[in-house]
């Protein structure tokens, strides 16, 4: 395998098509957010869907100070740095999965949350909420329509905002020159249980994390359990 051969692969791991006519075939908008706030990536994605955007091309080339992420050739080996807005674009593509659609929701029970949810072609229902409080909150979430039974929460958590290491999804995260592009660490989830309708459910402080619900598809015979 050549060195050029190498970069392609770690790069298509990743998840980044390597096109050379991507930019000029699919001119649309392009996302250019600062270093650290994979949180913003989050929101500007959702706000972008809910613009009726079907697609969006994500700008980068080499010393970019927005690249999601960056490549390195040390003897012949290509390792890549992950940076936070990969993060970012990666629970988003995890919430709202090609196909998916936005549900309307009603408010989280706090002006200072914000929230969006998804229900994608196989009926899974998945809902994302961000604090904009200065502390983290309980808040009670009344599940999207058609979402029952106990949902699995996962979450994308910075040490603040600007954070640009030390960030993890779903306790997971990139190695620091990652040869592989494959998140390491032992995937953690929680499963929370409704309770009269609501969900209760921690979201820490503003700048500290994302919080992101999913109930599995209903299959026949679930009415009758």
């Amino acid at each position: 395998m050549g060195e050029a051969d190498g970069r392609e692969d770690l790069v298509l791991t990743l998840g980044v098509e390597v096109d050379q006519g991507d930019l000029q075939r699919d001119l649309g908008r392009f996302l250019a957010v600062e270093p650290g706030i994979s949180l913003v990536t989050v929101q500007t994605m959702f706000e972008v869907d809910r613009a009726g955007v079907s697609g969006v091309n994500i700008h980068m080339f080499p010393g970019a100070h927005y690249a999601p992420f960056s490549t390195t050739d040390t003897d012949g080996s290509w390792r890549a740095s992950v940076h936070p807005e990969y993060y970012g674009l990666l629970m988003f593509t995890q919430a709202a999965p090609p196909g998916s659609q936005l549900l309307p929701v009603s408010d989280a029970a706090s002006k200072t949350v914000e929230l969006w949810a998804t229900i994608a072609p196989d009926n899974a229902i998945r809902a994302v909420l961000i604090n904009d409080a200065g502390a983290p909150q309980t808040v009670l979430l009344h599940a999207p329509a058609g979402a029952t039974g106990p949902a699995t929460a996962e979450r994308l958590l910075a040490p603040s905002l600007t954070a640009t290491s030390a960030i993890t999804l779903a306790g997971q995260s990139f190695a620091p020159g990652t040869t592989t592009g494959a998140l390491t660490g032992t995937r953690h989830t929680t499963t929370i249980a409704p309770a009269s309708g609501r969900y209760p459910i921690t979201l820490p402080a503003a700048g500290a994390g994302a919080t992101m619900l999913s109930w599995r598809p209903a299959v026949a015979g679930d009415a009758a359990r």
